[in-house]
């Protein structure tokens, strides 16, 4: 694998993932407060998670795993695709959660978050299938280690959001500056501030694990990079642990 690395255009996609993440984190320290307000839609950031999330499954998929260019271009396309739909899905998500619409007595508005949600599931099942089946790393054990990064973190998000709408049903009854939920299924601003932090984390942690084992695999073998896939995947879930805590003690 490792000498194959010059004609695979992973290591493209892995700096490009961590290159459009630098600039937009840039842009969110030092443009006005519009980019920095956690208030929804933050359309920026939602972008940078289309790309950078499309950009981190493109690189987990060697080519040299397909019977044809064409076969890997249209797999390409298929992901970048889904995965922006999904981001589409989070954002309209992200809304509802902000303006109560999660339980709204309108049936409507609550059958679409049940649909946006459930369907970016859907996407995120097939995509896990896809990066398992195309993988070329031998042996079950080994690919589940290299690609635990991604099997943990990937996921993490829409577990993230589920927990997020759950704790915002309308029957928490706390005032708007102390609890998860305002008593009418909008957040509190502390609670979304939290939660906007805890989004963060995870995505710096999905991309550090994703970069440094997917670099490993890359150039020095499976070997290395199981034990790097479990060691950046431990750590990574202790560095959200601590989040948890720190968002938990906030709110």
């Amino acid at each position: 694998m490792g000498a194959n690395h010059q004609i695979t255009p992973r290591p493209a996609f892995l700096l490009a993932m961590e290159l459009i993440s630098l600039v937009f984190h840039v842009a969110y320290c030092t443009a006005n407060e519009s980019w920095r307000d956690a208030s929804p839609p933050n359309t920026a950031k939602w972008l940078e998670y289309s790309l950078t999330a499309a950009l981190g499954v493109l690189a987990l998929i060697p080519p040299t795993t397909f019977p044809t260019c064409d076969a890997y271009a249209a797999t390409l396309v298929g992901v970048v695709s889904g995965g922006v739909l999904q981001q589409q899905a989070g954002k309209y998500l992200d809304i509802a959660g902000f303006e109560g619409l999660v339980y709204d007595p309108d049936k409507g508005n609550k059958w679409r978050v049940r649909f946006m949600f459930w369907g970016a599931v859907v996407w995120q099942i097939v995509e896990v299938v896809l990066v398992w089946e195309f993988s070329d790393t031998p042996g079950v054990g080994r690919r589940i280690l290299v690609l635990l990064p991604y099997f943990v973190f990937y996921p993490a998000f829409g577990a993230l959001c589920f927990f997020r709408l759950w704790e915002i049903r309308p029957r928490r009854h706390y005032d708007y500056t102390g609890g998860s939920s305002t008593g009418d299924g909008k957040e509190s601003n502390a609670f979304r501030y939290c939660f906007e932090g805890l989004y963060s984390l995870l995505g710096t942690v999905a991309k550090i694990t994703l970069l440094i084992t997917t670099c490993v695999d890359l150039y020095a073998g499976h070997a290395y990079a199981q034990w790097v896939g479990l060691g950046s995947a431990l750590c990574g879930c202790a560095a959200m642990a601590q989040g948890f805590m720190i968002c938990y003690q906030q709110k």
